[in-house]
């Protein structure tokens, strides 16, 4: 894994997150996270040649803004022969919070480290579960994901504080069925926002889901809809002081092929996504 920052003139040299022989291990689906002191926490996971189908071992690494930290285990995810959409926050405090999917059992785990303890592993809802993203402030800690219900997948949300040992409010249904991959943000006030697919019939279109003192209320803009069937994916979506940001792949699902990566922005109190 390789970390590269940018300063506004100057991309930086590349720094080795994952150190030690490559030819042990395999690490992917890297993520990060960039705290309000501009601290970094990145996450991965890995698993040792040969034993692929055995474990899967999420890792975590913190840069203070001047050293790395020591690579540190959060979670052993067994057995599994995948992850997928491992997905990180972090508080002021560096308090870590991560999500990852277990594509084998089909099950979402949800990861919490805070300072000087042992991390801790759960999920708010029993049940098949999937695609799930994370995002905090300094007062909680918000997951999105898709849940099997008795009509379909369909997207939850949860939330609950970050401070240690709390437990999560009540789920919440968002009444969106035949849907993929959300993905959560929050506003300059700490609400959340939702984006995700509807793959229903013949079209494919993005949906948004704003904070109106809830998330279940279906709202009528419409990111992007075609008239005929397109193959998208890997949806990713941040809000920032309510200006939007989207992107996404179409094309082959695994190489993008036949397709391009593509770009959506709604700037503060417009209509309409550009």
């Amino acid at each position: 894994i390789f970390l590269r920052s940018y300063d506004g003139n100057t991309l930086s040299a590349i720094t080795n997150v994952t150190e030690g022989n490559p030819y042990s291990r395999s690490p992917y689906y890297p993520d990060l996270a960039v705290t309000k002191n501009e601290e970094i926490h990145v996450v991965w996971v890995e698993y040792q040649r040969g034993q692929s189908s055995v474990a899967q071992y999420v890792k975590h690494r913190h840069l203070n803004g001047k050293t790395w930290g020591a690579i540190e285990p959060l979670a052993t995810i067994a057995p599994s022969d995948w992850c997928e959409d491992l997905r990180v926050a972090a508080d002021s405090s560096n308090n870590v919070f991560a999500v990852v999917w277990n594509a084998f059992n089909g099950r979402c785990s949800f990861i919490s480290k805070y300072v000087d303890k042992a991390p801790v592993v759960d999920w708010p809802l029993a049940g098949r579960s999937k695609h799930a993203d994370v995002v905090c402030d300094d007062n909680y800690v918000h997951i999105v994901w898709q849940h099997l219900l008795p009509i379909d997948y369909g997207i939850m949300y949860a939330k609950r504080a970050v401070d240690y040992g709390t437990r999560w409010l009540q789920p919440v249904n968002m009444n969106a069925y035949y849907t993929q991959r959300p993905r959560l943000d929050l506003d300059s006030d700490g609400n959340p926002h939702v984006a995700f697919w509807e793959d229903k019939g013949q079209n494919r279109r993005l949906w948004y889901r704003p904070w109106n003192g809830n998330l279940t209320s279906r709202d009528k803009t419409v990111l992007i809809s075609t008239p005929t069937y397109v193959s998208y994916h890997f949806l990713d979506f941040s809000i920032k002081n309510m200006a939007m940001f989207a992107t996404w792949q179409s094309g082959n699902y695994f190489t993008g092929g036949g397709g391009a990566v593509h770009y959506a922005h709604k700037a503060t109190g417009a209509k309409t996504w550009e």
